[in-house]
C-alpha cells in the first residue's frame, strides 16, 4: 500500500534536504541491529552494577526475549575472559546456553526492532519544528498545506525508508510512551 504524499510547494524540498541531512548523520542508530545492540548493553551494564537481578534477565530469557539472552552469553563471555568467576545462576544459565542456539524473537514486529528508529523519528519532527516554527508538527488530512511530519516522512522516503506520513505522526504522537512499551516487552520487574 503506497502511501499519498501532498504535492510540495515552494520551499519545501529545501527542508526535505535538511531533514534528509540529519538522517543522514544519525543513520547508523536508527536500524534495527542498533536498537537491539542498545539494549543488550544496557542489560549487561545493569547486570554488572547490579541495578538489575542475573535471574529477572534469565527469566526474561528463558521466556523467549532475544536481548536478554544474548546480554546474558556476553556478559558471561567476558567474565570468563577476564578471569571472573560469573555468579551461580548465571553459570547455570551459561551451561544450558552451551548446549541450545540462541532465543529469537518470534516472527513480526517487536519493539526492540524500531525502537531506537521510533525515538530518532520524533526528534527529527522536533528539530524540523525548531528550525521552521510555522510548521506544526501534524496536518488535517484535508490540509494541501505540509507539516513536519510530512517533511521527515518525505526525508525518509528520500533515504529509502517508506514510513508514511501518518505513521510518522503517530510515531511523533505516542513517542511518550516508547519507554514503558519497551519495559513492558522484557519482564524485569
Amino acid at each position: 500500500m503506497k502511501t499519498q504524499l501532498p504535492a510540495l510547494i515552494d520551499g519545501e524540498e529545501v527542508m526535505v534536504d535538511v531533514a534528509v541531512h540529519w538522517i543522514n548523520l544519525v543513520a547508523k542508530i536508527l536500524t534495527s541491529e542498533a536498537g537491539h545492540r542498545r539494549l543488550q548493553n544496557d542489560i549487561r551494564e545493569r547486570l554488572r552494577s547490579g541495578t538489575i537481578e542475573t535471574v529477572k534477565v534469565i527469566a526474561a530469557a528463558e521466556a523467549g526475549h532475544q536481548d536478554a539472552d544474548l546480554a546474558l552469553r556476553e556478559s558471561g563471555a567476558e567474565m570468563l575472559d577476564g578471569g571472573e568467576m560469573p555468579n551461580a545462576a548465571l553459570r547455570g544459565y551459561l551451561v544450558k546456553a552451551l548446549l541450545i542456539a540462541p532465543v529469537t524473537y518470534p516472527a513480526g514486529r517487536n519493539i526492540a526492532d524500531t525502537w531506537t528508529r521510533d525515538i530518532g523519528i520524533a526528534v527529527l519532527v522536533g528539530l524540523v519544528i525548531m528550525h521552521w516554527p510555522y510548521l506544526k508538527a501534524t496536518r488535517n488530512r484535508a490540509s494541501k498545506r505540509p507539516s513536519a511530519s510530512t517533511i521527515v516522512s518525505r526525508a525518509l522516503y528520500k533515504r529509502g525508508h517508506m514510513i508514511g506520513e501518518w505513521q510518522v505522526e503517530r510515531i511523533f504522537r505516542d513517542h511518550h510512551k516508547l519507554a514503558e512499551r519497551l519495559s513492558a516487552s522484557i519482564p524485569l520487574h
